[in-house]
C-alpha cells in the first residue's frame, strides 16, 4: 500500500552518476562514494570507512583537500583492504569538507573520486565491483530522509534501518547494496516530518534507482 503523503517517489532506469553510499552516492566500475552523509559544515576531525566490496585488494588509500596539488601519505599504510573488509579513516584538524580520493588496487586500476565532501562523521565511502548491485536512493525532497528499509518482497518483515545514524540530506543520495540475486523488493522510507512511504514489489533489475521528490502521489 502506498500512501498519499508529501513526497513522492518514481524508479529511476539506466541512471548513470558520478563516482562517489551514504552522502552524495554513484555507481560502480570500481568506483565508490561515501553512502551516507549526515553533515557538510567544516569540522576540526572528520571519521568515515572505507569498504572493499571489489574483487580486487585495496592496496593504497589517498585523501587529499580539493585545493592541494598533492596526494600526501597513503591513508592505509602496511595494511590493504581484501574484500568486505574496511577500515575507519580520521582526519585531524580539518579545516574543509572537501576532499579528493584515489584508491589504488592490486590490478593496477586507480580510481579517482574529485571534490567528494567527508563531513560525513560515521558514513562509508564503498567501492563495488563491476558486477555488484546497489540501488541508488535519491532525496529531491526538502526533507532529511531518516530511515531507509529495503527488502526481498518474499520476506514478511522490515528488518532494520539500513541507514543506522545516518541520514540522506535534501539533494543528497545513497548506494544502498543489494545482496540477494532477487528482482522484486519492498521498502519504506521515513522523512524527518513524520511522513512515511511504502512500496511493494517494486522490481529494481527494471531500474538502478528510486527518486524522492517533493509532490504528493
Amino acid at each position: 500500500m502506498l500512501k498519499n503523503l508529501s513526497h513522492s517517489v518514481f524508479i529511476m532506469a539506466a541512471v548513470t552518476l558520478p563516482i562517489f553510499s551514504w552522502g552524495d552516492a554513484t555507481f560502480f566500475s570500481l568506483g565508490g562514494r561515501p553512502a551516507l552523509a549526515q553533515d557538510t559544515s567544516s569540522t576540526d576531525t572528520i571519521r568515515f570507512e572505507v569498504e572493499n566490496f571489489t574483487e580486487h585488494t585495496l592496496q593504497e588509500f589517498y585523501i587529499s583537500p580539493s585545493t592541494d596539488d598533492y596526494w600526501g601519505e597513503d591513508r592505509l599504510g602496511e595494511r590493504v583492504l581484501e574484500r568486505e573488509q574496511k577500515l575507519e579513516i580520521v582526519i585531524d584538524s580539518s579545516d574543509s569538507c572537501f576532499y579528493d580520493v584515489l584508491g589504488v588496487f592490486d590490478n593496477g586500476q586507480e580510481i579517482v573520486d574529485p571534490y567528494v565532501d567527508l563531513c560525513i562523521n560515521g558514513g562509508t565511502y564503498s567501492y563495488y565491483g563491476d558486477n555488484d548491485r546497489t540501488l541508488n536512493v535519491i532525496n529531491q525532497t526538502s526533507v532529511e530522509l531518516v530511515e531507509f528499509y529495503f527488502t526481498p518482497a518474499s520476506d514478511d518483515r522490515w528488518r532494520e534501518d539500513l541507514l543506522g545514524e545516518q541520514v540522506i540530506l535534501p539533494g543528497s543520495s545513497a548506494d544502498i547494496p543489494i545482496n540477494s540475486e532477487e528482482c522484486e523488493y519492498d521498502f519504506k522510507a521515513v522523512f524527518d516530518d513524520e511522513d512515511v512511504i511504502e512500496q511493494f514489489n517494486v522490481n529494481v533489475c527494471e531500474g538502478d534507482g528510486i527518486v524522492f521528490s517533493e509532490g504528493g502521489q
